[in-house]
C-alpha cells in the first residue's frame, strides 16, 4: 500500500507520492490543468471524482484520463462533492449559483433537488463580491444517519436534509452564516463540527443547536478542519487572521475543540498567505496547504511540519489516497 495525496488546485488535480527521502514527494499524475478544482471525493472502487468551478464533475481511474459527468447538471460550476460512505453510487454536488444535485448512478446522471430552492431565508443568501451569487461551498453525508446530508452555504448558513434530499431546512441557530467546512464525528451519531468566519462550532443533535468553542484561538476566521480517523476528538484546523488570504496558522485540539493550541513548529512563515486545506490519514499523516501552493506534512499531529512540495498552484482541497501501486 502506498500513500498518495490528491490536491485540488487552481490549475487542476495533482496527485503526489512520497519519495525515498524525507520531504521528497513527486507527481504521479496531473489532470484537468485548465480548470480550478475545488472539491475531490473518492469512490469505493478507487476512482477519483473532482468538481471544477468553471466546468462540471469529472471522474478518473488513473489520474490522467478524466471523464466529464454532466447529464442533468443545470449549473456546472461545482464547488462541493460528497460520496455516500455506505452507498458510494449516491453522490451529491453543490454549485454556484447555490443549488444541490444528486446522482444515484455514480455521476452518470444528475437530478436537481428542487426543495433546496424553497429553504426559508434563501432570498438572503449572497456572496461578498460581484455578482454576489451564493454557492454551496461544502457538502457532507452522514455515515451513521444514512439519509442525512448537510450543505454549507457561502454565505447563508447550514442547510440539512434528513430524508436523502427530498426536503431541506435551516440548521444554523447560534451558528455563523459563513460556513467553510463541516465534519462528522464517526462515533457519535449526533455530533457535527463546523468552521466559519466566526470560529469553531460543535453540535450534538445533528445541527439543531450549536456550541461556540474558541478557547485558545487568537483570531476566529476558521477555514478548514481535519478529524483524526483513529480518535475523532482530535482535530486540526487552519485559521487565518483575516478574510483576505493572509496571516494563516494551524491549531490543534485533543478534546473536540474545547481548547485549541497552536501546531506551528516547522511551519514556514504564513504572514502573507492563508491555510486553505488540512487533511488526515489513518496511518498518522497530517497535511496542510496554502493559497500560495505550499504543501506541508506532519506525522506527529502537527508537532513538527515538513515542506512536501513548493511548486504547486494555489491549493483548494486535499484528499489522501491509500491506493495500491
Amino acid at each position: 500500500m502506498s500513500l498518495l495525496v490528491a490536491l485540488g488546485t487552481a490549475k487542476g488535480v495533482h496527485i503526489l507520492k512520497p519519495g525515498k527521502h524525507e520531504g521528497d514527494w513527486s507527481a504521479v499524475a496531473q489532470g484537468l490543468l485548465e480548470h480550478p478544482v475545488r472539491s475531490l471525493a473518492l469512490h469505493s472502487d478507487g476512482s477519483l471524482f473532482a468538481g471544477a468551478t468553471n466546468a462540471m464533475v469529472y471522474r478518473t481511474s488513473d489520474g490522467l484520463s478524466w471523464k466529464p459527468l454532466y447529464e442533468g447538471l443545470k449549473f456546472t460550476s461545482v464547488y462541493s462533492l460528497s460520496i455516500h460512505p455506505l452507498k458510494p453510487d449516491t453522490i451529491f454536488c453543490g454549485t454556484n449559483p447555490a443549488a444541490v444535485f444528486k446522482s444515484t448512478d455514480a455521476g452518470k446522471t444528475w437530478r436537481q433537488m428542487e426543495a433546496f430552492n424553497q429553504v426559508p431565508g434563501r432570498d438572503t443568501w449572497t456572496y461578498y463580491h460581484a455578482p454576489y451569487t451564493a454557492r454551496v461551498r461544502y457538502l457532507i453525508q452522514h455515515p451513521l444517519e444514512p439519509d442525512a446530508v448537510f450543505a454549507a452555504i457561502e454565505v447563508g448558513g447550514l442547510v440539512a436534509s434528513l430524508d436523502a434530499g427530498r426536503t431541506w431546512m435551516p440548521r444554523h441557530e447560534h451558528l455563523g452564516r459563513d460556513i467553510n467546512q463541516l465534519a462528522i464525528h464517526p462515533g457519535q451519531a449526533g455530533r457535527i463540527y463546523a468552521v466559519s468566519d466566526s470560529g469553531f462550532y460543535v453540535s450534538d443533535d445533528l445541527g439543531s443547536t450549536w456550541e461556540h468553542r474558541i478557547q485558545g484561538l487568537p483570531y476566529t476566521y476558521c477555514e478548514c478542519l481535519a478529524v483524526d480517523p483513529r480518535d475523532p476528538d482530535r482535530l486540526l484546523m487552519g485559521v487565518n487572521q483575516v478574510r483576505d488570504d493572509r496571516g494563516g496558522s494551524i491549531f490543534c485540539s485533543i478534546n473536540s475543540g474545547k481548547h485549541w493550541e497552536i501546531a506551528a513548529a516547522g511551519l514556514p512563515s504564513l504572514a502573507d498567505r492563508a491555510v486553505t486545506a488540512v487533511a488526515s490519514h489513518p496511518d498518522g499523516w497530517w497535511f496542510a496547504a496554502t493559497n500560495k501552493g505550499d504543501l506541508l506534512g506532519s506525522q506527529d499531529f502537527g508537532a513538527k511540519w515538513q515542506r512536501l512540495d513548493a511548486n504547486l498552484p494555489p491549493i483548494h482541497s486535499i484528499l489522501p489516497l491509500p491506493w495500491n501501486r
